[in-house]
């Protein structure tokens, strides 16, 4: 599965700022982080930069699905729209604004991690 960025809205307004995702095919979410990284002047993101980070929950999304991630604090819900289409919200919980001119949005396939439970 693919997360393809449609883009960012409502920059700089905590009460709507968000990103907006759409499933390229069907998969699980919870495969993805999603990053708010400073960007260099050609908009590539800094390495060690995040400002932000935000793994998605493991749920099972459709092809031409969509997932909005705020920024602000909220409570996890979905939706089914005219089109039949789910779309996801989620929540990074920052009660400041994290996107600006020198941010960009990546998202990270995380598919075939390891951790360690007991460190």
């Amino acid at each position: 599965m693919k997360l393809e960025i449609v883009g960012v809205r409502d920059k700089g307004i905590i009460a709507r700022e968000r990103l907006v995702l759409r499933a390229s095919d069907t998969g699980d979410a919870g495969d993805f982080i999603i990053l708010c990284a400073v960007a260099n002047p050609d908009g590539l993101p800094i390495s060690g930069s995040p400002r932000a980070a935000y793994w998605m929950p493991d749920v099972l999304v459709r092809k031409g699905d969509f997932i909005v991630l705020y920024t602000k604090t909220g409570t996890p819900s979905s939706k089914v729209g005219k089109s039949g289409r789910e779309t996801y919200f989620y929540y990074i919980e920052h009660n400041e604004t994290i996107w600006d001119k020198d941010t960009t949005a990546v998202v990270c396939n995380v598919s075939g991690h390891e951790f360690e439970s007991n460190l």
